[in-house]
């Protein structure tokens, strides 16, 4: 495939998604309050939700191989999704103000030898060199760990960091529309 038929195929791919992201809008903000210690945000919930499994597999040309099961713990609310060749997990973190969530990011930014900054993505972003995908929106982090995937996946087949940045994006579209 070449490049250009990748690019339009990729494009196609965030269309749908944006398309089933509707359906997963959250009923409160995405925005953590004080409850949030109780139980994640709304926001944190999306990742692990039904529609956005479905999108994240659109996104990527496959489907997971095992049920994704949510964890909370600390304010970290994650869920692992498990494909016939690898697993991805996504986390996130909710936090209680932006002053939070930029140095909570900013260490995990610092504790990342390599790390690359990403634009357009979320208020700010880092690859790591494997590629996972770390972003900072509103009073939430994102984590995007790929490290457990070969280094190509999904349908088309694609470098696990563009798989990471494809479901940062996919994240980012279904928090925007919520």
């Amino acid at each position: 495939m070449n490049r250009r038929t990748g690019h339009l195929v990729g494009a196609a791919l965030l269309l749908l998604t944006v398309a089933g992201c509707a359906s997963a809008r959250p009923a409160t903000s995405a925005t953590p309050s004080a409850s949030a210690v109780a139980g994640p945000s709304s926001a944190a919930r999306i990742v692990c939700a039904t529609e956005a499994q479905e999108d994240i597999s659109g996104a990527l040309g496959t489907d997971t191989t095992e049920p994704v099961s949510p964890t909370w713990k600390d304010r970290l609310y994650s869920c692992r999704y498990v494909y016939r060749d690898g697993s991805m997990l996504l986390s996130v973190k909710d936090l209680p103000d932006g002053a939070a969530t930029r140095a909570w990011f900013d260490g995990l930014r610092q504790a990342a030898p390599g790390a690359t900054p990403l634009t357009g993505l979320g208020d700010a972003a880092f690859a790591e060199p494997d590629g996972t995908v770390v972003l900072r929106k509103d009073a939430t982090v994102l984590t995007v760990d790929v490290s457990a995937l070969p280094p190509t996946f999904g349908k088309p087949v694609r470098p696990r960091a563009s798989a990471a940045r494809t479901v940062a994006t996919t994240v980012l579209i279904c928090w925007k529309e919520g």
